[in-house]
């Protein structure tokens, strides 16, 4: 052995040894930190451990089988190599206790070992020659869980789901709440097993984790052992059952709860040692021991028969915190299509696309009630506030089969998802009395985490239907949000509109269909006058770390009828849609007919592009290279397998309603509802709801009602809530709220009236806004008409000098043209172009197409187009890009004392009609 191979050992020996001696107090939270800090990702044991293991180990079987557990983009090597050290801690662990309990009571473990063995065998058979290699730094870890085992078994403290740190770190939280995954802190795990569980209950942890709830459940039955010893309350913890799909996770589940039962054996064993006849027979040990190994299952609780892991009896507590991950969010789509199935089967899927939404603990929560609790039985879960607020659980929330239904609330939120827990026992109970649900908020402390009683309120739905006809109550109930009972009102009929609004196009993936059109190239072909350059807009890209979060292509040129403006909720704000983005859609959506039909047979014919191209075109082409990158990066096993099948997902981007050319819309998620109406070809994305008027009133009495005060106040009560309790997704809900058809009476007139004043207003709010931003630029930096360049204001004469030598300065006169500005000439300094946006019509054009023209006109089809189809149009990207912010202006109405006055007003009428 080397010498500094030999004084690293020396060196960690002789910490471990000295580990803890000094510095751990008597409290089990301590003690946990630090195994954690002694072994976990900063230690000096992990990272010589990852150097033994081999660079290229296989892991496709590991990934093969973690596939359906784990997200692809973390079925990395780097996870591998946790689960493989995680893996190995735990055999090691198992090793020592086995050893320990061997030499005081003659008992083994050896079917946890050999367990762990399996696993490691079937996954990281690599780990072998490490053994065999006796490796030093394999040693070194060896007698520093050594060290850690024999203190904590020397020491009468107390410890409690001692491995919990240790595991949440070495699989980080990011993975972990992928999977819907959130450890549940040990102080609420104590409250809710102190109001449920009682001796001798037969109780289940369907999504068991580390152990958190079964530890805690243990620990109380051993209180009561040691405040009256008797052995028939042990035999309670034969009575526990725990259920968990990760078989790395049910090893730390073992491993946690025979350390803690060890611990506490060995405390009764010294407590007892002078009264030999008070001692507990080591056989009672070993068989709590092998029952609690049997009744641990590495098993997928939601696809598995409930037969395996129940008795005939069926539970009397069903207990836990299962994962809050949804549908759509699982990784195989042959495992989501399973769990719609599931969802079906229980009773509890919506009939709409909203089952994807639906969370994994609803189906807990209904799979544990219907199959597996006792007809006297109790549940209690901690779950997404989804349960009680999602539109995805209005079929969950009649609560078949239950009665006495509480729901803990909390004043601030323990995870990043709001959360809360529901409790509810098996039976019959009235439906007045079952839907008339106590809500406690629970106060939290932080130092010491404390959950104390806090406000309780009475809360009931806000609509019971069904299947959509409200007030009636049969077999299929579907319960709607749950609010306080003193901020209920009556939903007794939703909106006609409700069928007449509909939701956008799917217009993604974005990085492959938002574009810019490319201002700097060239055209010399005359052939070519109808062909744009197009590149990326990176403005509209994913979020960093989405499996869309690359640059699709870096230029392409396609023919301008493929070129469109959408409307996307984030440039709205109430009463006006500041502007639009561009996109390539391979199909002429406001130049061809019957787009549905010839998109059907496209489909069955097996060329999904022959209906909308003719021969060789530029904008086919391109196409079917985005079509490859989409089929490339699609998750494995999509549903959707074309490009074009997945922008026109649900019939959304080829039905007749969005070829016409004036709408009404608003967003479908956001905290406020904001509505506008939209002129001209413009395609409207997904973010948006929107309906073709019957006339000019209609949309303007539409827009004023859903932008009034009182629609938002409604729709908070009604839609889904996210962190800290605040609106998530809007949707449908306005429509719910009984908005009466247009029929020109008198209060609807008077909302047609203010609708348009507000209208102005936002307009001239938005207008002052950019020009008050562009003229703070201008005054700083200038622009060349012909490269279209942006440079410091001192360097105008160098730069005309080198990029203008033929002083042509066509293109924009062109531009400003079309823009409505053609008498204006030579704009070549900062004073001149600050002249130009003063106009009001320049403004006006900018924002939307000019009131003055038909949006018919071919000369105006689309201001954005127009503009382009000469190119260059450098004052409106920088606009757009760089001076339009929705938030500010959105931020400046708001608080503007006439816009607000002007809103109450409407407000006021609104109020009246719904």
């Amino acid at each position: 052995m080397e010498k500094h191979e030999k004084d690293s050992v020396e060196e960690l020996n002789s910490n471990s040894k000295r580990l803890y001696s000094l510095e751990i107090q008597k409290n089990a939270e301590n003690i946990n930190f630090k195994f954690n800090e002694r072994f976990g990702l900063n230690s000096d044991y992990f990272k010589k451990f990852i150097d033994l293991l081999p660079e290229n180990a296989d892991f496709s079987e590991w990934k093969a089988h973690f596939s359906t557990i784990y997200h692809d983009s973390h079925l990395d090597r780097n996870l591998f190599y946790r689960h493989c050290y995680l893996l190995f801690v735990c055999q090691r662990c198992f090793q020592i206790l086995h050893e320990n309990i061997k030499t005081r009571w003659n008992i083994d473990l050896n079917a946890e070992i050999n367990n762990a063995k399996v696993i490691t065998k079937k996954y990281f058979n690599f780990l072998h020659s490490i053994d065999s290699d006796n490796s030093v730094y394999i040693k070194s870890i060896q007698n520093a869980l050594n060290d850690f085992f024999e203190l904590i078994f020397s020491q009468n403290i107390e410890i409690i789901d001692i491995f919990n740190l240790f595991y949440q770190e070495i699989i980080i939280p990011n993975q972990r709440h992928k999977l819907g995954e959130f450890f549940t802190p040990i102080p609420l795990v104590n409250l809710m097993v102190t109001e449920t569980y009682e001796l001798g209950s037969l109780v289940l942890d369907p999504a068991c984790g580390t152990g958190t709830f079964l530890v805690e459940i243990i620990r109380k039955i051993f209180k009561h052992y040691h405040e009256s010893p008797n052995l028939k309350i042990l035999e309670s913890i034969k009575h526990l059952y725990g259920v968990e799909i990760n078989p790395i996770t049910i090893n730390v589940t073992k491993l946690n709860l025979i350390t803690y039962i060890t611990h506490q054996y060995i405390l009764i064993d010294r407590k007892y040692e002078k009264e030999s006849d008070d001692r507990i027979n080591p056989s009672i040990l070993t068989s709590i021991l092998e029952t609690i190994n049997r009744h641990l299952f590495n098993k997928d609780f939601l696809l598995n028969s409930s037969s395996e892991f129940k008795s005939m009896q069926g539970f009397d507590l069903i207990i836990g915190n299962p994962p809050w991950l949804v549908i759509n969010g699982v990784n195989s789509l042959d495992y989501k299509l399973k769990l719609k199935t599931l969802a079906e089967k229980l009773e509890i899927g919506s009939n709409t696309q909203n089952i994807s939404n639906m969370e994994l603990s609803s189906l807990f929560f209904a799979k544990s009630v219907s199959e597996l609790l006792n007809a006297s039985g109790k549940i209690f879960f901690v779950t997404s506030a989804g349960i009680m607020t999602g539109s995805q659980n209005d079929r969950l929330r009649q609560f078949k089969g239950l009665k006495n239904i509480r729901i803990w609330k909390f004043d601030k939120d323990l995870f990043n998802i709001h959360n809360i827990c529901v409790y509810a026992e098996k039976g019959e109970q009235e439906i007045e009395k079952k839907y008339k649900i106590p809500v406690e908020t629970k106060k939290c402390k932080d130092d010491p985490i404390e959950y104390l009683d806090g406000t309780s309120e009475i809360y009931v739905p806000i609509y019971v239907n069904n299947d959509g006809k409200n007030n009636k109550f049969g077999s299929d109930l579907h319960i709607g949000r749950l609010i306080p009972e003193e901020k209920h009102f009556n939903l007794d009929q939703p909106s006609l509109y409700q069928e007449l609004f509909r939701q956008g196009a799917c217009l993604g993936p974005r990085n492959l269909l938002y574009c810019q059109i490319n201002p700097y190239t060239e055209i010399q072909n005359t052939e070519k006058e109808n062909i744009v350059s197009i590149q990326p807009d990176l403005s509209v890209q994913y979020k960093k770390y989405s499996k869309w979060d690359f640059i699709a292509y870096e230029k392409a040129e396609v023919e301008l009828d493929y070129i469109y403006t959408s409307a996307k909720s984030t440039q709205l704000i109430p009463f006006l849609l500041l502007a639009t983005k561009i996109l390539y859609i391979p199909v002429p959506i406001f130049k061809q007919s019957d787009l549905s039909t010839k998109y059907y047979k496209a489909k069955n014919s097996g060329n999904p592009f022959e209906p909308y191209f003719g021969k060789n075109t530029y904008a086919e082409q391109h196409f079917k290279t985005l079509n490859k990158i989409y089929v490339e990066h699609m998750k494995s096993g999509a549903a959707i397998p074309t490009l074009i099948e997945n922008m026109n997902h649900n019939n959304k981007l080829f039905n007749s309603n969005q070829q016409a050319k004036y709408k009404i819309v608003y967003n479908g998620i956001g905290s406020i509802v904001k509505s506008a109406i939209v002129q001209g070809n413009i395609v409207i994305d997904s973010s948006l709801y929107y309906y073709t008027p019957e006339n000019e009133d209609e949309a303007y009495y539409l827009m004023g009602v859903l932008n009034s005060n009182i629609v938002t106040e409604r729709v908070k009560k009604i839609g889904s809530t996210g962190s800290s309790g605040s609106l998530r997704n809007i949707h449908k809900n306005p429509l719910k709220l009984n908005i009466p058809k247009y029929e020109n009476t008198k209060t609807q007139n008077k909302i047609v009236k203010l609708s348009k004043e507000l209208e102005n207003y936002a307009l001239n709010t938005a207008s002052k806004s950019i020009q008050s931003e562009i003229e703070e630029y201008i005054q700083k930096q200038g622009f060349c008409q012909k490269c279209g360049k942006v440079f410091l204001t001192r360097n105008v004469q160098t730069h005309i000098t080198k990029c203008n030598k033929n002083k042509d300065y066509s293109v924009v006169k062109q531009i400003l043209s079309i823009l409505g500005n053609d008498t204006l000439q030579n704009l070549n300094t900062p004073k001149k172009i600050k002249k130009l946006i003063q106009k009001k019509e320049f403004m006006k054009s900018i924002l939307n197409s000019p009131k003055n023209q038909k949006p018919t006109d071919p000369e105006y089809e689309g201001i954005v187009v127009d503009a382009i189809k000469d190119s260059r149009n450098f004052l409106f990207k920088r606009i757009m890009e760089a001076f339009l912010k929705p938030k500010t202006i959105q931020n400046l109405l708001l608080r503007d004392k006439k816009f607000t006055e002007k809103l109450r007003r409407l407000n006021k009428y609104v109020v009246e009609i719904i």
